[in-house]
């Protein structure tokens, strides 16, 4: 198991870089989804949202998965990190603050 603050430290890098690189793309993704909310398409704004959404947790991912292989990890083993450490109410609380 790597140590909670290891663990910590590689949510942190990989939410930093997704949110750093997404902030390029998101001025893109704002212009098509209030051009969508001025014609009224509801259907285009959700997925718009959506694609917002996946874009951002798709860098996180690839980070996550470049550190994962750079340190030696598996992504089952960061799983079970994520599980493990997750048990511990104050450690799962610091984890999900991470995530958002």
């Amino acid at each position: 198991m790597l140590k909670f603050e290891y663990f910590l430290k590689i949510f942190q890098i990989c939410s930093f870089y997704g949110k750093t690189q997404f902030k390029i793309k998101k001025v893109e993704f704002v212009k098509m989804r209030r051009a969508a909310l001025e014609r009224g398409d509801d259907k285009e704004y959700e997925n718009i949202v959506m694609g917002m959404t996946q874009e951002e947790e798709m860098l996180i991912q690839s980070k996550l998965q470049e550190i994962i292989e750079k340190i030696g990890l598996t992504e089952m083993d960061f799983q079970k990190n994520v599980a493990y450490h997750g048990q511990d109410q104050m450690k799962g609380m610091q984890i999900m603050q991470m995530q958002q």
